[in-house]
């Protein structure tokens, strides 16, 4: 996952320039609700993490990407108290 990578990111852009950066976590590939709050949960661990290392406070959503046809039957529940998510296609 390149949680980390985003939200140091996002201390460092607003610390050069002194505006706050909101970030939209978008996670792949998810077909059930636990698997999204178990990633949430990894996430928020990590954001913790950048936030004590660096001293910034990034903002962010966690939001899921609709990919999958488990996804779709589970999205009600899926995207029950989030923020974001995305319905995607495959393209041929």
């Amino acid at each position: 996952m390149q949680a980390r990578a985003i939200l140091e990111a996002a201390v460092e852009a607003e610390k050069k320039e002194g505006e706050p950066v909101h970030l939209e976590i978008m996670v792949p590939l998810v077909a059930t609700k636990r698997e999204l709050d178990l990633i949430r949960e990894r996430i928020e661990r990590i954001a913790d993490a950048v936030r004590s290392e660096t001293g910034g406070d990034p903002r962010y959503m966690i939001g899921t990407m609709i990919e999958l046809p488990r996804a779709a039957h589970c999205a009600p529940a899926t995207s029950r108290n989030r923020p974001s998510s995305s319905a995607s296609a495959p393209t041929t």
